[in-house]
């Protein structure tokens, strides 16, 4: 799996432990390639995409599987093609916000890529602790990134926001070792109302696009450029309250939960990966302790959830 990368005149970045060319910028990513990178390289680039739009069904949101490509429909924003686990090209719709088309190029075609790679992409944040990488999921609006951004404000690191990439070579019997997460971009994305949180002004970042109100944190001076082992995942669950529990799942509990928050999940069957998926899955909850957290659906109580995690990591660790 190489790709063709064509003569042309645009940028080098690189994400998840591989090379990238684009010919468009992408500000959220490292800028240049940088020795140690992992991997073929992914090119990132327009293509006219037009004569597939006849193939997709009337939608906001459609995707279609095409021999060894995977073709997305966002209307009023661009159709992808993410092809042979090495490159996404996207075909503009009129008067399509460019931040917008990099959203998804970087947000569900980078899934997508995943998937072809083999890499499973988990849908949550993640932060180092003493040489190991700590992951938050759970459904959207559940505060992963505003809890990523509590232990950021204590000096800890960055692995990624998001889009957690864990390859799946850790479940080869011949390899027995830890599961790995794999650093995506040195940026978060924060609601502005986490922002007040934290002392952020809105003026100060760049919002995600127009209709948002997302902003992008660049996060590059606390940021892990190295894979580190995932030893833990936190499912995050707001419900009514106003205490904290932390509990332990079981390992059919950690299946069903590494299952629910495997980012556009909807991408393994159309892949022909969903024994891929149920065997990733399965091997990972045998490795990784998870668990479940319920913190109150009101009130800010990031600061006090990375305490009592940072406390949790430390009798594991003893």
């Amino acid at each position: 799996m190489r790709a063709i990368l064509p003569a042309l005149k645009g940028y080098e970045y690189r994400a998840f432990g591989f090379p990238i060319f684009s010919e468009m910028a992408l500000p959220e990513l490292e800028s240049a390639s940088v020795p140690g990178d992992r991997g073929e390289p992914v090119y990132i680039g327009y293509e006219d995409l037009s004569p597939h739009l006849k193939e997709l069904n009337t939608g906001r949101y459609t995707a279609a599987v095409r021999e060894a490509s995977i073709l997305i429909k966002i209307e009023e924003t661009a159709l992808f093609r993410i092809s042979g686990g090495d490159r996404i090209t996207f075909f503009p719709f009129p008067g399509a916000d460019m931040s917008k088309i990099r959203l998804f190029v970087l947000g569900t075609c980078m899934a997508a890529l995943l998937y072809q790679r083999r890499i499973l992409p988990l849908h949550g944040s993640a932060i180092a602790v003493n040489g190991r990488a700590y992951a938050f999921v759970g459904n959207c609006g559940a505060g992963k990134s505003t809890l990523a951004a509590a232990f950021l404000q204590q000096g800890f690191h960055m692995v990624s926001d998001d889009v957690i990439g864990v390859p799946s070579g850790f479940t080869s019997p011949s390899d027995g070792g830890p599961p790995y997460a794999i650093p995506s971009y040195p940026q978060q994305k924060l609601w502005s109302e986490s922002m007040s949180h934290f002392g952020m002004e809105q003026s100060g970042y760049r919002q995600l696009f127009r209709e948002g109100a997302k902003f992008a944190i660049p996060v590059a001076a606390r940021f892990q450029t190295e894979p580190l082992p995932l030893a833990g995942v936190f499912e995050l669950f707001a419900a009514d309250g106003t205490g904290i529990e932390i509990r332990p799942f079981t390992k059919l509990e950690r299946i069903d939960a590494l299952t629910r928050h495997t980012y556009r999940s909807f991408l393994a069957p159309m892949l022909g990966l969903d024994q891929w998926h149920f065997d990733t899955v399965t091997a990972l909850a045998g490795k990784v302790a998870v668990y479940r957290i319920r913190r109150p659906a009101e009130g800010f109580t990031a600061h006090q959830l990375a305490g009592q995690i940072l406390q949790l990591i430390g009798k594991g660790e003893s």
